[in-house]
């Protein structure tokens, strides 16, 4: 089918540009590790606004199509590897015990954060809404 195809390499390179910004940024990481969560962040919303419409319509497959739901699914399941990778980088800094839990409770505070600046309209700036969240996350980690 063709729509799983484009799915398919959506994803991956999705998936590539998210890589380039966790792994590209790990140089400064350790000494500016707010600056890299929010790197993240905003390349993530970079990423969903270029393709916001897309993005509906999946959500809206991933609930009637299994095909979409199993890619959803591996694609959430990759990203959780991502930040276990990550988590794994700062192993002797982070102060959470569970990495798999966590990179579960970090993905879905980064997707909120996601989908309230790209999919809602907000009363306070966007700045704010992600500065709050790098806080959320890095006091989470490292505090």
């Amino acid at each position: 089918m063709i729509l799983l195809e484009i799915l398919a390499d959506y994803d991956q390179s999705f998936l590539d540009k998210i890589d380039k910004a966790i792994q590209g940024n790990m140089n400064f990481s350790k000494n500016d590790k707010k600056l890299w969560i929010k790197i993240i962040i905003e390349t993530l919303i970079e990423l969903h606004n270029e393709s916001k419409e897309f993005i509906l319509e999946l959500q809206a497959l991933n609930h009637s199509m299994p095909e979409v739901a199993k890619i959803h699914d591996i694609h959430d399941l990759k990203i959780k590897e991502k930040i276990i990778e990550s988590l794994e980088y700062f192993k002797d800094e982070v102060k959470i015990t569970d990495l798999e839990a966590s990179a579960v409770i970090i993905s879905d505070i980064i997707s909120s954060v996601v989908d309230r600046i790209v999919f809602n309209n907000n009363e306070i700036s966007h700045n704010r809404i992600i500065n709050e969240g790098v806080n959320v996350i890095y006091k989470y980690l490292f505090c």
